[in-house]
């Protein structure tokens, strides 16, 4: 059957498949998105992430009445304002965000985002060079900033944004191996200590430091004698993680010690903005972000690091890791963040309280628990565990459920 614009215009919600992503994404794990999506992971298969939105790599399907299916960003292409409504539609030209269920079951690397003044420049001047979209230098894909917001779904590590300066002074003095990296540190300089670390050490002063290094915490790690709060933990696992196939240690190494290591519990959250340094070291998360592929990496990686790029994104600051506890409103906990694009929440449905509003513009819901129902004029969806749905723009829609019943929804905050 053929499905035209005013079939669009009269319906206006309908259930959404994504796209899981396992390979490249060698970091991936099990623990996330086959127990969420109900089905049996295949041994030695790292599932990484799973992606709902219109990126062009994996646009989400609408699923039809008749079970075909149609691309979400087709469908928004052809009627945006319909799907969107017309400011939005105006002012980002499509869906602004990308939802995600990621699961890190190995270190991701260390990498920073750039704002969108940056993706812009960057994006133009490798045009002009004429450096493919698809090579693997290329750093700007597309002219969108990248700025992420992750929610804990279980315990999650990673690394957020430089250490502040007396807690890094003090690590560089406690690690007998980094201690000569403190005179870089002279007069707080993030810059000048990175870029020492990243360009000024040859590669015989950055192995030796690291080899010294390694033989007194690989043992420790091995005998299971550190703990996930330490960054000799992280820093072990990443030489057993990273195989040097070029003889050199992965200098990304010495960010394990700079940055801030930060542990979420379940229902936990963090905005990662554009020029903080940052990796995902392990667990599992629900991840909302800007359209865009734009990453510079410093290390923890196979992939190309252009470090000159990274010099220039990176924010030469001390961070305190700000925790994001959410704030709930009835039946719903928001996730704020400072980014125009987004907003994630929480739904918790009752018995004896339905959750009731209006979409504004396009809303994706994901359901996380239980077997809640959704229903608007002209029909009812599953969003129980692993259910996925959109409703169109000025919707008036409602959620049912019971206790235990858990409901994401990613939506546009100015819309």
């Amino acid at each position: 059957m053929n499905y035209h614009l005013d079939y669009f215009t009269k319906h206006r919600i309908f259930p959404i498949l994504g796209k899981i992503f396992s390979s490249p994404y060698d970091w991936g794990g099990i623990r996330l998105i086959p127990p969420t999506l109900g089905f049996t992971p295949e041994p030695g298969v790292p599932y990484a992430e799973y992606w709902l939105g219109v990126h062009k790599k994996a646009p989400a399907q609408v699923i039809l009445p008749d079970g075909t299916t149609q691309p979400l960003d087709q469908i928004i292409q052809k009627n945006p304002g319909n799907v969107l409504n017309n400011h939005v539609a105006k002012k980002f030209g499509n869906l602004p965000f990308l939802f995600k269920l990621l699961d890190a079951g190995e270190m991701l690397s260390i990498q920073v985002h750039p704002n969108k003044q940056q993706a812009e420049e960057g994006f133009m001047q490798e045009e002009e060079k004429g450096i493919s979209i698809t090579d693997s230098k290329r750093t700007y894909k597309d002219k969108n900033h990248k700025v992420e917001f992750a929610v804990a779904m279980d315990e999650f590590w990673l690394l957020h944004g430089f250490r502040q300066k007396e807690d890094l002074r003090t690590i560089l003095t406690e690690v007998e191996e980094l201690q000569p990296l403190l005179s870089s540190f002279d007069g707080e300089d993030y810059r000048n200590l990175y870029k020492h670390i990243m360009i000024d050490m040859n590669e015989e002063q950055a192995n030796t430091i690291l080899h010294t290094l390694a033989q007194r915490i690989l043992p420790q790690y091995e005998a299971g004698q550190l703990t996930k709060s330490q960054p000799d933990y992280w820093a072990a696992k990443a030489m057993k993680y990273m195989q040097m196939s070029d003889g050199n240690y992965d200098r990304g190494i010495f960010s394990i010690y700079l940055l801030n290591l930060v542990r979420l519990e379940t229902g936990q959250a963090i905005f990662q903005d554009a020029g903080v340094l940052h990796a995902y070291l392990e667990g599992p998360i629900i991840e909302i972000m800007t359209t865009s592929d734009n990453v510079a990496r410093g290390g923890i990686t196979g992939k190309y690091v252009d470090v000159d790029e990274l010099m220039k994104l990176v924010t030469f600051t001390g961070v305190k890791p700000h925790i994001i506890t959410g704030r709930k409103i009835e039946n719903e906990t928001f996730y704020n963040s400072p980014c125009k694009e987004f907003l994630l929440s929480k739904i918790e449905p009752k018995e004896n309280s339905s959750y009731k509003k209006t979409s504004q513009s396009a809303e994706i819901f994901m359901g996380m628990e239980g077997d809640a129902n959704i229903r608007s004029d002209d029909n009812q969806l599953s969003v129980g565990k692993g259910k996925s749905t959109i409703i169109f723009a000025e919707t008036t829609y409602e959620i049912t459920g019971a206790e235990g019943d858990i409901v994401f929804r990613a939506s546009i905050p100015d819309a």
